[in-house]
């Protein structure tokens, strides 16, 4: 999703269903970012951890320009039996960091009952 309006409604409905941790990535994270974004693009992935990660490589690799700053919003939600853990988290930044090296990302995650063993929201902010 690129269009910030369309991002902005999806976000609003998922938000209730995935709530909103405080010790987590908070919505007024994204909010930021969407405000004050010149183009913006959410990556909605869904499933296991080995699903999500071949399909956020194909995403980050059709993501133009890459040199350019980004801010990035990442919230991971799981169900507390997933195979979630630390190093999934920290190979889910290192793959973001690979394709954008110039990105500042805030990241959260909570375990909650969930449909899929894994939700990612990955909101994409570039700035003119």
């Amino acid at each position: 999703m690129k269009d910030k309006e369309v991002i902005r409604q999806y976000l609003n409905s998922i938000w209730e269903t995935t709530g909103n941790n405080p010790n987590s990535i908070t919505r007024e994270d994204f909010d930021r970012i969407l405000n004050n974004a010149t183009h913006c693009r959410l990556i909605v992935l869904e499933g296991s951890i080995t699903a999500i990660m071949q399909q956020l490589r194909s995403e980050l690799k059709s993501i133009l320009p890459l040199n350019t700053t980004y801010d990035i919003a990442l919230k991971v939600c799981h169900n507390p039996h997933s195979e979630l853990n630390y190093n999934v988290i920290v190979q889910l930044l290192t793959l973001i960091q690979d394709f954008m090296p110039s990105s500042n990302i805030v990241w959260g995650s909570n375990a909650q009952i969930i449909k899929k063993p894994i939700l990612i929201l990955l909101l994409i902010g570039q700035f003119s």
